[in-house]
């Protein structure tokens, strides 16, 4: 990694930015994203000067294509830190996978 990139927050920082995350989404239902709305969020990460490959370094979240418990990309209640893509609402269909 060159010296002129940003690192990712501290551990301490994320913990915080994934539990205040969690929160939302427990207040969400737990709700995903369907697959085709995860991929779309991935991609948009994925041309973001923020993103690692892995992480975002504006929140340090992981980014993955995975709809799995842990991937912030996957929640319904989240939005990027960078207004990229948008939270989506009760009237947004629920994920069927």
């Amino acid at each position: 990694m060159s010296t002129d990139t940003p690192p990712l927050p501290s551990f301490v920082t994320r913990l915080k930015h994934f539990f205040s995350a969690l929160t939302q989404h427990a207040a969400d239902g737990f709700e995903k994203v369907s697959e085709e709305q995860l991929q779309e969020r991935l991609s948009i990460c994925q041309q973001c000067p923020s993103f690692t490959g892995t992480h975002c370094r504006e929140c340090g979240c992981s980014c993955s294509g995975n709809n799995t418990f842990l991937n912030k990309l996957a929640w319904r209640s989240e939005a990027c830190p960078l207004s990229k893509w948008p939270a989506l609402t009760e009237e947004t269909p629920p994920a069927t996978n």
